[in-house]
């Protein structure tokens, strides 16, 4: 993992896009604003309700761009994303056209072969998995 001390911007495109999880893995709340990451797309890990990032020309993976992130929140999010996925700087776009680096949590090569071809959906995520999801983070 490349590492650069000063960037304290976090894209997530995934389950830490909703403040009731992103709080409750870094015990406190963070105010984000929408961004997307051109040529990936989100899909369904098989038999999980989380996504990992696949790269696909053309589209983009929409999230939430956090800012102000200490190191000590980077450790509890590496964390919570597990050894499934690598913390790499990319150039993320907000709503206003503004380009920003920011650390993004890409899946590991070595893990590829456990995405689905379903599109991770947060609409479905929020009305299906949420609750159980929050509940197992207990």
């Amino acid at each position: 993992m490349v590492q650069d001390e000063s960037l304290s911007d976090v894209f997530v495109y995934g389950t830490l896009i909703f403040s009731k999880i992103i709080t409750a893995v870094l015990g406190k709340a963070f105010d984000g604003e929408t961004a997307k990451l051109h040529d990936f797309a989100a899909y369904k890990v098989i038999g999980e309700s989380y996504p990992g990032l696949w790269r696909l020309d053309g589209v983009s993976a929409e999230g939430v761009l956090y800012h102000g992130m200490s190191k000590e929140d980077l450790a509890k999010l590496d964390r919570y994303e597990g050894e499934e996925y690598q913390r790499e700087i990319m150039e993320v776009e907000t709503e206003d056209g503004c380009r920003h680096r920011a650390w993004v949590y890409m899946y590991r090569p070595a893990y590829i072969h456990l995405l689905s071809e379903i599109p991770w959906s947060a609409e479905h995520f929020n009305e299906s998995d949420i609750n159980e999801y929050v509940a197992r983070m207990r």
